[in-house]
Order: C-alpha cells, then sequence, then structure tokens
C-alpha cells in the first residue's frame, strides 16, 4: 500500500497554488478498491469545486474536478486537457505516486491549464456548457482555452466586453459562420 503520507506531503508541496490561490482544504481520505484492488482518493475543495486525485495500484490515475453547485458536473483533467488544448496529456501511470519527482512532473504540467479549469468552474453552467460543446465539437475544430485567451484579449482590446462567456459567444459563432 502506498504510504499515504509521503502522497499528502508531495501534494502538499508540489501544488501549493491549490491552497494559496484557489484556498482549497482537504475534505476527505479513503482508500479506493479498484482493477489493482488498491489505491486511494484524495478529496480537496474550496467553494465552488472539488478536486480529487485518485490512485490505484501506487500510481496516480487520474485528478478528477466537480462542481459543487448545481448544474453538477465534473471531468478528469487528463480527458479536458486532450478537448480544451488539443494536446495529448502527460501520462499519470509511469512512475510512483510517491514519487515526488513525478507530483512535481505533473504540477508542472497541470500548472498551465488548471487554474483556467478551476475558473470555469466557479459556473458550473458555462463549465458544463463548454466542456460539452467541446466534446460535441472533437471532430471539427474545438474551443481551445488558448482561443479563448486569443479571444478575450482582442475584445479587450476592442474595448468590448472581454468576460469568458463574451468570449465564448465569439468563438461559438465564428463556429457557424464558418
Amino acid at each position: 500500500m502506498t504510504d499515504i503520507y509521503v502522497v499528502l506531503t508531495s501534494i502538499r508541496k508540489n501544488f501549493s497554488f491549490l491552497w494559496d490561490e484557489f484556498e482549497f482544504n482537504l475534505s476527505e481520505l479513503k482508500p479506493r478498491d479498484g482493477y489493482r484492488n488498491s489505491g486511494y482518493e484524495i478529496h480537496f475543495e474550496n467553494k465552488w469545486c472539488k478536486l480529487v486525485f485518485m490512485s490505484e495500484g501506487g500510481v496516480l490515475d487520474e485528478i478528477y474536478i466537480r462542481t459543487k453547485n448545481p448544474p453538477y458536473f465534473g471531468r478528469g483533467l487528463k480527458h479536458m486537457t486532450r478537448l480544451l488544448t488539443n494536446r495529448e496529456p502527460k501520462s499519470f501511470f509511469l512512475v510512483s505516486a510517491t514519487d515526488d519527482e513525478f507530483f512535481g512532473s505533473i504540477a508542472e504540467y497541470v500548472r498551465p491549464i488548471l487554474p483556467e479549469i478551476l475558473e470555469l468552474a466557479k459556473t458550473p453552467g458555462v463549465f458544463k456548457e463548454m466542456i460539452e460543446a467541446a466534446e460535441a465539437t472533437k471532430k471539427s475544430e474545438p474551443i481551445t482555452i488558448e482561443m479563448i485567451r486569443a479571444e478575450r484579449a482582442r475584445l479587450h482590446s476592442l474595448g468590448l466586453d472581454s468576460s469568458l462567456g463574451a468570449a465564448m459567444e465569439n468563438l461559438r459563432k465564428r463556429d457557424k459562420h464558418e
């Protein structure tokens, strides 16, 4: 069985931005029975969402994000990374979940995208709509975080509403006209 103290220490060290910027707290720690018969779930939550680190067989299996307010919605970080950035997520399966370097590597990888996903999760309806729209348009050109950033910057430079909702609406209109 994985030494959970080592895992918690590594998460605290490498994901400190979760506490510092998003006010997450440890809410639940429980064993997880799965295919490999050993693992854990570590639940962190703040006012608007839950973040769950799931391990199985001594390796980190997934980081799952779920909103706490209606409409309740969630997806795994690997899936959302693939949808929102058009890049394959780094494999979480290669190194023991107790390896501090592993958590450092994962934190470095998710640091650019996780804060934006957590910001989206503050508004569950927009979060759900964006992920579902990305899933529906996976075969066509999906709306990525990079596209949203660029559209928000464009709207801001024009002195227009550069909110997330306005950017998403403009990007959807663009897709309909193309």
